[in-house]
């Protein structure tokens, strides 16, 4: 059985997890939102940003090296 001291050390563990779950979620969805109103204006999706970065990055990649870095 725990100590009273462990059970709230367990309790702030569980707690700072879910808070940075929620943090992560947060700063996912609002890099996706802003990549997408940027990108909107050039016709392309935040979809479209990761494809557009890989090929910024090789310079002359394949479709098969895009399709492999994409798990496609």
């Amino acid at each position: 059985m725990d100590t009273p001291e462990e059970a709230r050390v367990e309790e702030r563990s569980s707690h700072f997890t879910r808070e940075l779950g929620r943090a992560v979620t947060f700063l996912s969805r609002s890099r996706k939102r802003f990549m997408n109103e940027r990108l909107r204006d050039y016709g392309f999706s935040g979809a479209m940003y990761m494809i557009l970065l890989h090929i910024e990055r090789h310079p002359g990649t394949t479709q098969d090296s895009i399709a492999n870095h994409m798990f496609i």
